[in-house]
């Protein structure tokens, strides 16, 4: 998939692709801004499908391409062109070149697909999109049972210097402090949701529904969490959207 693309001299186009076999790579398309060019349509951010490539000395060079999504509807809403630009900029910063990335690809083209069918609101859609690829990167939160002693009961209590929740007893045999910004309730629902997400394949992430106190609560939660552990400022949050 096309994360990103730039014009480069005259009629050139400099594409950063997220790839299954080798991560996040960047590629030249050649005359690619040339009204005739077979890849003017194919070097635009949000296409995927299976590019040719061949290897230069310090970056790839785009040959052709064979399109499954052009995502044009994205194209006609403002609004979700600036969240389709950071869902591609915050994939892109978790992947790696010469590193497979088949499931962060893949999660990326469903995302995408439901800013398309508008099933989930916006704002909602990014959060769970942040939650589930911090989850394949390794990064995700601990909700399943208390980190310290795997108990499944009274763990309503999420720390984020241990990375996930603990019990009522093990609150109390550590003495950790309730009230300090370490600490976050988390209620049950936001629980069972967080849970839903984290442990569900790929194709199934998106098939639930939720309230709107709870997906704002759910909301909150993951806002909190991915300002402390993602430290990065994405060009795309720059856009002036509400609600963005």
């Amino acid at each position: 998939m096309v994360l990103s693309a730039m014009p480069v001299g005259e009629n050139d186009r400099r594409v950063v692709l997220l790839t299954k076999e080798r991560g996040k790579i960047s590629a030249f398309a050649r005359g690619a801004r040339k009204v005739n060019s077979p890849l003017l349509a194919k070097c635009q951010p949000f296409v995927a499908g299976e590019f040719t490539v061949y290897p230069g000395r310090d970056s790839y060079t785009v040959v052709q391409a064979e399109i499954l999504e052009y995502f044009q509807e994205i194209r006609t809403d403002l609004e979700a062109v600036c969240y389709g630009c950071y869902f591609c900029e915050f994939a892109g910063y978790f992947a790696r070149e010469n590193l497979e990335a088949g499931d962060l690809l893949n999660f990326l083209y469903l995302t995408l697909r439901m800013l398309v069918k508008k099933r989930f609101s916006y704002p909602f859609l990014r959060r769970v999109f942040e939650i589930k690829v911090l989850a394949l990167e390794g990064e995700g939160p601990w909700v399943f049972d208390c980190v310290s002693c795997h108990e499944k009961e009274g763990i309503s209590w999420f720390f984020h210097s241990r990375g996930g929740l603990l019990c009522d007893r093990c609150i109390q045999k550590s003495g950790k402090n309730l009230r300090g910004t370490d600490a976050v309730r988390v209620e049950e629902g936001v629980r069972y949701t967080l849970s839903y997400i984290l442990a569900s394949p790929l194709a199934s992430v998106y098939s639930f529904h939720l309230a709107d106190a709870a997906a704002e609560k759910f909301s909150l939660f993951v806002k909190d969490y991915v300002d402390r552990n993602v430290v990065h400022e994405f060009k795309s949050l720059q856009m002036n959207l509400s609600g963005f």
